[in-house]
């Protein structure tokens, strides 16, 4: 069984947007851009698992302000099935 537990996706109308600006700041320190492997959207993620053969993904929501939590939290449970698991996601502050 293959798990990645480190992923990250978002809602279809978010993904675009939302890639771009972490792919911003995925870089290595020689400034070399670093890969992603789908377009962070729940079903670019499904395609990935499949294309690479991984049975398991774990998602990693992110809550960058306190208003965010609970839309996000929604989502998270939304996607949980057929190999995805979300974790939740708790604003710090």
């Amino acid at each position: 069984m293959v798990i990645d537990f480190h992923t990250h996706i978002f809602p279809d109308k978010l993904a675009p947007r939302a890639l771009e600006s972490l792919q911003t700041g995925l870089k290595t320190n020689s400034g070399t851009r670093l890969p992603t492997f789908s377009d962070a959207t729940e079903s670019g993620l499904r395609r990935s698992m499949e294309e690479h053969e991984i049975d398991i993904s774990v998602v990693l929501p992110i809550a960058t302000t306190p208003k965010q939590t609970s839309s996000i939290n929604e989502f998270a449970k939304k996607v949980s099935h057929g190999g995805l698991v979300s974790l939740g996601s708790v604003y710090p502050g």
